[in-house]
């Protein structure tokens, strides 16, 4: 579960061994180029700090087609943390607690905002993802449905003063013209082109008959199409009588 898609918090709190490994090598570099001493052992050099930089858990598609599921009701809302996402987190959160408790990097019985800085976007999907993996780096067993409020201190900016975690139009003034750009390139159009045949009489076709959609276009279409990729991998049950081909 190392690899969900997970929008961003920056947390100091996570101990990486290629991370350890990186500082560790362009130390000893560092030291061998400017100095004429003997190599310094590596456990002479000091830990400063961690950085993590992580994506926020399995969310829920944008769009919610609630009457094309069987039983299992919703307990999220579209574009939120699902519990699988939450369960991710809370594993990592695990998993890094038994490391820095072997390594004794960090005092994981105990919450210490000085210690662990925690900088998320302003939406609740992120944030409930940081939450969830606190909840696992302390021992905690995960909070489920997410807690709005938590003891963990979880700092973030407004929308449009996000210059870090959260590209806008106000924080990145070029962001509107590298996607017109990335449309506009000849392989893109050329990709486009290449799936049209193969998405409209077949994929389209074939979601417009067994949701009854018969007037959705494109757009629709696609939503639909991630609403039922989520539901599925959330462990529930799509009434399309569509098979995993």
């Amino acid at each position: 579960k190392f690899g969900m898609k997970q929008a961003v918090f920056l947390a100091i709190l996570i101990s990486i061994s290629a991370l350890l490994t990186g500082f560790a090598n362009a130390a000893s570099l560092q030291e061998n180029k400017n100095s004429t001493q003997a190599e310094k052992p590596k456990k002479q050099l000091k830990l400063e700090m961690v950085v993590e930089l992580s994506r926020h858990g399995e969310r829920s598609s944008k769009a919610n087609f609630k009457n094309l599921t069987i039983g299992n009701s919703f307990d999220v809302n579209a574009k939120e943390l699902t519990k699988v996402g939450a369960e991710s987190h809370h594993s990592i959160g695990k998993a890094l607690r038994k490391e820095f408790m072997e390594e004794g990097l960090l005092n994981t019985k105990k919450y210490d905002p000085s210690e662990v800085y925690v900088q998320s976007t302003y939406k609740h999907r992120t944030i409930h993802s940081a939450n969830s993996q606190l909840d696992g780096l302390f021992g905690k067993d995960l909070s489920w449905p997410p807690k709005n409020h938590t003891n963990y201190h979880i700092n973030y900016v407004p929308l449009k003063e996000d210059g870090m975690m959260m590209m806008t139009n106000e924080t990145c003034l070029r962001l509107s013209e590298t996607f017109k750009a990335v449309k506009a390139d000849p392989k893109t159009k050329e990709m486009y082109e290449r799936n049209k045949d193969f998405l409209e009489p077949r994929i389209y076709k074939i979601l417009r008959e067994k949701s009854g959609l018969v007037n959705a276009n494109e757009a629709d279409l696609v939503d639909l199409a991630n609403f039922i990729d989520w539901t599925m991998r959330d462990g529930r049950e799509v009434n399309l009588g569509l098979t995993p081909q």
